[in-house]
């Protein structure tokens, strides 16, 4: 063996960590070998071992440039003092001339192998393609990955190397493993995409580094609608997603958005600390891989990613970072809460019963001496339970609270009971779909924290400022006030979670608070899942602006559903076929496509029903949105009270100027 620089072992009292780490033996897997480019499958990474005689004799990069690297992932932290290196096998005559080191502990942070004075190691690489080359370190480092960077070469940048250490009792950092694209941990079935272009571009292609078939997944056309998923088995905390072009062509996903899940079907979109989904910077090149840890890590099973923009086509390869979900430090975390210190309030703490007001549930506190020295059950009988219910006692802390008895509810109201300094609060809900409910799988977050609840569907019964607004209300929010604030302290104020649909089928009832007396109704679409669809009722009763309404048994159906209003008054701002027309956005209708679907994915778009009269007095004004010059007009019954009977009046101008009518 040809020690070309460093020390001797001796020289630097390594002689029981001069051990080969695995790169000749084979105990370092091909899936930990991993590389910048790849010339073609025959040169792949794996390949690139001290002594390998398959495929094309070593590991080939695709191009020639400085940078071009080899890396080898240890799994473990091991402590490394020396590198081998030789060129590819056969006649080639190509291999490496000089290179760096570089060395990790996570992936993220590359730290590159310095001199004493602080300037970057160049170390010698071969002279021929046959004869290995040693290098010791002049000191050891502790690492979990090590890079060959190559700074110069003959012909062609080729190498195959070894690795010298021995064992190490540094600790690796926290959650930042790979979850098994590369190394195929997660099986070819549980990647799955929206769609894929051709064979050998399926989305089990999508592995990081991977340069079989046709070197990625790619997708079938070019829209931002496009998906790859993939399934990691359990529920893992994401910490990291990194991003890699097709491997033999100029098409790579330049930017992407994250979304995740529990349970496969309802996915949240990662955001930014503002709310806003968070775009993440892709590749910028086919070989470049992109690293983008996540400012919070996420719990999920399922990961997708979105791309946003792209090169040519809509093409990657990916690798997830993370960990199994952590588990408690139980040592550390029994701390008193705050019965005996009195943090936990009165009126947190409830009982199935109380013997006497003196024995009151409050009373249970560890070392209370008040009044009746404790609790106490009204009667002795089994299941008797003293609750305690807390609530905030800090800024900053999360408080949960499970409800003994689950509740299906559209609403949620929080009705401050008591508060410090002034009513103020973030929330999250936890629950699930109402269908085929799992409890033990149920208290999932709904949506305020991950932002799939959108602003306009929070709500309060006041605000202090616009900088506390109901929609700041989100758990872990930090935008403006950083939360909400009630304008008054006073109990009874509350804050109200108002979602729309989750599925297709289950009905979801909005009552308004304050009822409005009009002839036409639109449905201004704010947010959708997949495509803008809705079939819809109306809930009210016969009415004039003087008339005293009782609000208790107004709410009737108006005729969506059961056809008394026509077909012709439910128009839309526009319709994707003839089978998703307007009228057949009904509740509950079932002909045609199944409801109304817009034209078009849009904030505004709309559905609008005229309700025509109602009674034999109160006028009804239809304004026509596309105005019309005429000497004759016509009124063309088409449904009737009793008998046809009308009173009209016809509202314009002359044409010969132009028509200001205020409607």
């Amino acid at each position: 063996m040809e020690i070309e620089s460093g020390l001797t072992p001796d020289d630097n009292n390594t002689v029981d960590c001069l051990q080969p780490l695995g790169m000749e033996s084979g105990a370092i897997p091909d899936g930990s070998i991993t590389a910048s480019s790849v010339h073609s499958p025959g040169f792949a990474p794996y390949l690139g071992r001290l002594n390998g005689n398959t495929g094309g004799g070593g590991w080939a990069a695709l191009v020639n440039v400085i940078g071009q690297w080899l890396q080898v992932d240890f799994k473990e932290m091991k402590r490394v003092t020396g590198t081998i290196i030789q060129g590819q096998l056969g006649d080639a005559n190509h291999w490496v001339t000089s290179y760096k080191l570089q060395y990790s502990t996570d992936w993220i942070s590359w730290t590159t192998y310095t001199d004493n004075n602080g300037a970057d190691v160049v170390f010698p690489g071969n002279t021929n393609s046959s004869t290995p080359v040693t290098n010791m370190l002049n000191y050891f480092i502790d690492a979990r990955f090590v890079r060959f960077v190559v700074q110069s070469w003959y012909r062609h940048i080729a190498m195959r190397v070894e690795v010298l250490g021995c064992d190490s009792a540094a600790v690796l950092p926290e959650c930042l493993n790979s979850l098994g694209m590369e190394s195929g941990v997660i099986p070819d079935s549980s990647i799955t995409a929206s769609s894929y272009y051709q064979a050998d571009l399926e989305p089990y292609r999508a592995r990081l580094n991977s340069v079989a078939g046709g070197g990625a997944w790619v997708a079938k056309t070019r829209d931002n609608r496009e998906i790859l998923q993939v399934d990691l088995g359990e529920i893992k905390q994401v910490t990291v997603t990194i991003i890699q072009g097709r491997n033999i062509a100029d098409q790579w996903v330049k930017s992407y958005k994250l979304q995740y899940s529990t349970d496969g079907i309802d996915f949240w979109t990662y955001t930014d600390n503002d709310g806003s989904d968070m775009v993440f910077p892709g590749s910028i090149a086919r070989i470049v891989r992109v690293l983008n840890p996540l400012d919070t890590p996420v719990d999920a099973r399922y990961v997708r990613f979105l791309p946003q923009s792209w090169t040519s086509y809509i093409a990657m390869r990916v690798e997830i970072l993370g960990c199994d979900k952590a588990a408690v430090n139980f040592s550390a975390c029994p701390q008193p809460l705050g019965m005996a210190s009195g943090a936990i309030p009165d009126y947190s703490i409830t009982a199935s019963s109380a013997y006497s007001p003196d024995l009151a549930p409050y009373l249970g506190r560890l070392n209370g001496i008040n009044r009746g020295g404790g609790w106490a059950a009204r009667v002795n009988t089994i299941g008797q339970w003293l609750q305690v219910f807390p609530g905030n006692v800090d800024s900053t802390s999360l408080v949960k609270n499970q409800l003994d008895n689950p509740v299906d509810a559209r609403y949620v109201r929080f009705v401050a009971q008591s508060w410090h300094d002034h009513i103020a609060m973030r929330v999250e809900i936890l629950g699930c779909n109402t269908t085929a409910v799992n409890l033990s799988a149920c208290p999932q977050p709904l949506g305020m924290a991950s932002g799939a609840i959108p602003d306009y569907s929070i709500t309060a019964s006041s605000a202090f400022e616009p900088g506390l607004a109901p929609f700041l209300g989100r758990l872990n929010g930090i935008t403006s006030g950083g939360g909400w604030a009630a304008k008054v302290n006073t109990i009874g104020q509350w804050l109200q979670v108002f979602p729309g649909n989750v599925n297709s089928t289950s009905l979801v009832k909005n009552q308004l608070d304050n009822p409005v007396d009009a002839r036409y109704v639109r449905f201004v679409v704010q947010s959708w899942h997949d495509h803008i669809a809705m079939r819809v009722e109306i809930l009210g009763c016969n009415t004039n602006p003087s008339a005293s309404v009782s609000l208790s048994a107004c709410p009737q159906p108006l005729g969506m559903e059961s056809g008394v209003i026509p077909d012709y008054r439910i128009t839309a701002s526009s319709a994707l076929s003839p089978g998703l027309a307007p009228f057949l956005g009904r509740l509950n209708g079932n002909t045609g496509g199944g409801g109304w679907a817009a034209g078009v994915n849009v904030i505004g778009e709309w559905l609008q029903v005229f309700l025509g009269n109602f009674d034999a007095t109160y006028p009804a004004t239809n304004p026509l949105y596309n105005p019309v010059d005429a000497r004759y007009v016509r009124f063309v019954v088409q449904s009737w009270h009793d008998h046809i009977a009308m009173r009209v009046e016809i509202l314009g101008c002359n044409t010969i100027g132009r028509c200001e009518v205020a409607w």
